[in-house]
């Protein structure tokens, strides 16, 4: 479990902390650029959240770097890590007991024990009167990501404008004008839902689907409704799962951005996972995304071990560096935000997983990563996650120092405009979620007689909540069930896999993950 050593309050108004700052980076250097450079004892010189240059050994410094002492990390440097797959609010639930095999989505989601297990968790603390179980969640949930070394996230969508800028990029609110703003939808189209996708792409602009979730003829006739409808299938649109896609299917599959592969949450559900040799043949790109945690790994590094031993098992569809590409330079391409990230060139921006280690075999030290394998995180140039005593982050008075995997780290949660969610530490975070867990069956009693006493399923206007995009039910009117199995107490789960042995244990005891699959969950 996570151990909290000392916390300082969060203080947003140290003076200038997001002032742009020089500095160089010297280890090696994993660019993921079109040349797939790796430069072995390298130099990264950043300008404010800018790479300025990078030099190979020997090679000066510019001009505007001669003063600037070098950083010696002794590691390996690659581009944050992308995950296009998530529902990260329900990031604070425990892994789901999966019982039986599923044949799609919509199965899992009637069953009896899925109100306890999942829907009342995260509603019944989204719902609730006090809005910082939202921010904790939101804190939560993007450390959880910040320690799997993602810099960039799908699935924290906001009901309404709320000031949130938090530590890692959102690609639903991007909040700069560089980047285009994604979209996404994981309940099947309907046609005013089809008819919003195809105004989006239309105009050029990136939609992830959740398509084809499941292994029965409704799975895949949810592709053939794309397939059906004129220009549904276009370079715009990501599709997410294509679990139930015939070898034939591919084919037309072609004309979209590219497929976001999550193998842990389709074999633990439904012992079957996307035919990636298929897309691979028809030259379709391949992203990798953990989904979320009652079905998924903790991060995107346990994501990527599942995804090597299933792609071993397939014959090595995949080099090990499109692994690491599936992480890092395929999902920025996808969504059009390539052009500032997803690998290591001047002019790009500074987001960065920072690795211990040099030399070998550079993918495969990605590949094998632990949370305990990283040295930093850097996001806009600002260091955000660093070993302590190996990286100076900003400053002093930002910092909470934290244990993870018996390894301390120092974490720099301060966000520029302190509004919305800004402004609480993990610590605190951990706490209020632990609390609200613990106390499910006493919420889910309160909220009961409130909707009793109003009467109507409407929320308060007057606060904002976290999208529920995994349904398109009202969970005040669900909550009113009286068929409905009861919220039961629940404890929150160490953030890292490195500090949960077991959830590691319950992984290699799923009746539908195959055995080459459970390989990824042995120390």
């Amino acid at each position: 479990m996570i151990n909290f050593v000392q916390q300082r309050k969060i203080n947003i108004h140290s003076n200038d902390i997001f002032a742009p700052k020089r500095i160089v980076l010297c280890g090696d250097i994993v660019t993921m650029n079109d040349d797939h450079d790796v430069i072995l004892n390298g130099s990264l010189c950043i300008e404010g959240k800018i790479i300025k240059a990078i030099l190979r050994e020997g090679e000066q410094l510019p001009n505007e770097f001669q003063d600037i002492i070098p950083t010696v990390i002794n590691g390996t440097i690659y581009p944050g890590l992308f995950d296009l797959h998530n529902h990260l609010p329900y990031n604070m639930i425990p892994l789901w007991n999966v019982e039986k095999t599923f044949n799609n989505r919509k199965e899992w989601q009637r069953i009896p024990e899925y109100y306890p297990a999942v829907s009342a968790p995260f509603g019944l603390l989204n719902n609730h009167k006090d809005t910082d179980y939202r921010r904790a969640i939101i804190r939560f949930t993007e450390c959880r990501n910040l320690f799997g070394g993602v810099t960039t996230g799908h699935g924290m969508g906001l009901t309404k404008d709320v000031t949130y800028d938090g530590l890692m990029r959102n690609i639903e609110k991007p909040l700069v004008t560089e980047l285009p703003t994604v979209k996404s939808k994981t309940p099947d189209f309907n046609a005013d839902g089809l008819k919003d996708m195809l105004q989006w792409t239309g105009e050029g602009k990136p939609f992830i689907y959740h398509l084809s979730e499941g292994v029965d003829e409704d799975a895949r006739e949810r592709f053939k409704d794309l397939e059906r409808a004129t220009g549904a299938l276009n370079s715009h649109l990501i599709c997410i799962h294509c679990v139930d896609l015939e070898a034939e299917d591919f084919d037309s599959l072609r004309a979209v951005a590219g497929v976001v592969w999550s193998p842990t949450s389709n074999l633990l559900l439904y012992g079957k996972t996307c035919k990636i040799t298929e897309a691979k043949k028809n030259e379709i790109p391949i992203a990798i995304g953990a989904d979320w945690s009652p079905s998924g790994c903790k991060n995107i590094l346990g994501e990527l071990k599942v995804a090597y031993a299933v792609n071993e098992h397939l014959g090595k569809v995949l080099t090990e560096r499109e692994l690491v590409a599936a992480v890092t330079s395929t999902p920025a391409k996808m969504i059009g935000w390539d052009h500032c990230l997803g690998s290591i060139e001047s002019g790009k921006w500074a987001d960065l997983l920072i690795l211990e280690g040099t030399g070998d075999n550079h993918y495969i030290r990605l590949i094998q990563a632990k949370e305990t394998s990283i040295r930093a995180v850097i996001i806009d140039g600002r260091v955000r996650l660093a070993e302590e005593n190996n990286m100076i982050i900003a400053d002093s008075a930002t910092i909470e120092k934290i244990v993870v995997g018996g390894k301390t780290f120092l974490i720099d949660l301060v966000e520029e405009n302190d509004m919305g969610v800004g402004g609480i530490t993990l610590n605190d975070a951990i706490n209020k979620i632990q609390y609200g867990l613990e106390n499910l069956p006493q919420f889910e009693a309160e909220q009961k007689q409130n909707i009793l006493e109003s009467a109507h399923f409407k929320r308060s206007d007057d606060q904002w909540y976290l999208e529920d995009e995994m349904h398109d039910d009202n969970f005040l009117e669900l909550l009113a069930r009286e068929n409905n199995l009861p919220a039961k107490a629940m404890v929150l789960q160490p953030m890292t896999a490195v500090d949960d042995p077991k959830f590691k244990e319950l992984m290699r005891a799923s009746i539908n993950m195959p055995e080459y699959a459970k390989a990824a969950f042995h120390d």
